[in-house]
């Protein structure tokens, strides 16, 4: 027998066989996929080592993405926290492959529930990116793998532990990496709560955030900030939010449980600065339809929807009620030079309201997937149903637009075994420009989406505008201008001078970028790559006096 957090994510005691009697279920039921667009979706499906019966119950359950050894491809990472636990490692390559290159395995014993939580950063500025793992519920650690040009170390880099005196139970119950004082070292959230003992000098009955901030030798595991919230204690939700304010700092979000008959839950909302100052946060109240002390929302930075400059917040109720009770919803709240509005600038309503399906149980930025210039976002309802019997999980995109979004997503992804429990942006895993993300499974799967570009074999077209063959210049930096074009997606504009390396132009169909020449002929190249990693290229010689 064993606790682990099912379902809702709270603890419940169920012997193993019985888990292996409900992964067996899930896994007999197939899968599938459909969308709701024309867009044509590549779906790579992950491989659990050893599966079924023994190890993969809870593949799936959290997944993050990062690039661990600096080869500037995008690295996943698959929790599954069954029994003792392993994080599966999957490096990006030209040649991406479904099977584990790497596995961390717990280093407890005994059912510590290794991979519960998952979060990636650089907390050592060292240009490879960390990856920290939280455990299940009661074991109160938090692990820190090093990132190196071999990938991620299998040996321990921090191990992340409550101060002496200070709340314990759920430590790591959530985790998030981000910079949020501008250092550019990585910093930890680990929310915690104190539900069921007293702490010295506390209030009991609470839930926590501690942020423990990144150095040159990692996180600082001896000096963490402390933030205690009043409610029920029951959960904590944290999430760094993105530059909500652009003040060039990342900003933190945290949402706390209410206390046990209130029928809302609290967001609030910490701006990043150089002086670690948690105090003065803006808090917004979120209703909910139930009188739960341990309802709490989802969190998450959706990046730039509406491409004003300023990065958006994204908050999910999963519990909402509408045309169906516990259907879900989510809410954007658009970032600005000010507060946040004290409501939703928008509200998306479940596509497939049923009862209790908790659309908005997870959900995430997922960078520009489309290429269009405004980022999009993903939603997670693991409970969907098909036909009211079968559970078939959905996923949501949402593309941005100067508008937000719309209340319509633009493409739906069905699987089964829950599937939308955990999702993550993942980025170009491949090298050939394509915009991945990754959707996990509560019970056994977790899967990778772009946008398919397999079929298109015809290249962009690039041209220099400024400067024009043979410009002489008497500076040595100057500014390139072009346009671009492709028949389905530009992915990226690249440019360089003579035989240095590549850099990335600030745009794509109208493109600029900042270059340096040398005394006497320079020759400027610039190229663009397209979706499906078709490539063109064109360049300009210029002379410096």
């Amino acid at each position: 027998m064993r606790d682990f957090d099912i379902g809702k994510r709270h603890t419940f005691r169920v012997s193993t066989a019985t888990m292996k009697l409900v992964l067996l279920f899930v896994l007999l039921l197939g899968f599938g996929v459909t969308t709701s667009s024309a867009a044509s979706v590549e779906r790579i499906s992950l491989t659990a080592p050893d599966t079924p019966p023994d190890y993969g119950e809870f593949f799936g359950w959290s997944v993050t993405s990062a690039d661990y050894n600096g080869d500037k491809l995008a690295d996943i990472v698959v929790g599954n926290p069954y029994q003792n636990g392993e994080a599966n490692i999957y490096y990006g390559k030209k040649s991406f492959q479904p099977t584990a290159d790497e596995i961390l395995s717990s280093p407890e014993i005994d059912d510590s529930g290794f991979g519960f939580y998952l979060t990636s950063g650089d907390t050592n500025n060292d240009g490879y990116d960390d990856l920290a793992v939280a455990m299940d519920w009661g074991v109160n650690k938090v692990y820190v793998y090093e990132g190196t040009s071999e990938g991620l170390k299998d040996t321990l880099f921090k191990v992340i532990t409550p101060p002496s005196g200070y709340p314990a139970f759920g430590f790591g119950h959530e985790i998030s990496l981000g910079d949020i004082n501008g250092d550019g070292f990585s910093d930890l959230l680990i929310g915690a709560c104190d539900e069921t003992t007293s702490t010295s000098n506390l209030s009991n009955g609470s839930s926590y955030l501690y942020i423990y901030y990144g150095s040159e030798s990692g996180i600082d595991d001896q000096n963490p900030s402390f933030v205690a919230y009043p409610g029920d204690g029951m959960q904590v939700g944290v999430s760094l939010a993105g530059d909500l304010n652009t003040d060039g700092f990342d900003d933190i979000v945290v949402s706390v449980a209410n206390v046990s008959q209130a029928r809302d839950f609290n967001v609030y909302v910490y701006k990043g600065s150089s002086n670690k100052n948690l105090s003065s946060p803006q808090k917004i109240s979120i209703p909910t339809s139930i009188g739960d002390g341990s309802i709490i929302g989802k969190v998450a930075s959706a990046g730039d929807l509406n491409g004003d400059g300023f990065d958006d917040l994204l908050v999910g109720n999963e519990f909402a009620n509408g045309s169906w009770e516990g259907e879900g919803k989510a809410y954007v709240f658009f970032g600005s030079s000010s507060n946040l509005s004290s409501s939703p600038d928008i509200v998306i309503d479940n596509p497939n309201p049923q009862y209790n399906v908790r659309f908005g149980e997870s959900l995430c930025g997922i960078k520009d997937f489309n290429f269009d210039g405004f980022d999009d976002i993903l939603i997670g309802c693991p409970y969907s149903l098909d036909n009211g019997t079968t559970y078939n999980g959905t996923a949501y995109v949402y593309y941005g637009s100067p508008s937000g979004i719309t209340n319509a997503p633009s493409i739906n992804l069905t699987e089964e075994g829950s599937f939308g429990w955990a999702v993550s942006p993942a980025g170009d895993i491949k090298g050939n420009g394509q915009n991945f993300f990754i959707v996990g499974t509560e019970f056994g799967g977790a899967y990778l989406y772009a946008l398919n570009s397999s079929n298109d074999t015809t290249p962009p077209s690039i041209s220099i505008c400024s400067p024009t063959p043979k410009q002489c210049f008497n500076k040595c930096t100057i500014s390139v201008r072009g346009i671009a074009y492709d028949n389905i997606n530009l992915s990226r504009v690249e440019t360089k001078v003579n035989d240095c390396k590549w850099q990335i132009a600030s745009g794509t169909s109208s493109w600029t970028s900042t270059v340096t020449l040398s005394k006497g002929e320079n020759t400027i190249f610039a190229r663009a790559i397209d979706t499906a990693g078709n490539t063109n290229e064109t360049s300009v010689k210029v002379i410096v006096r």
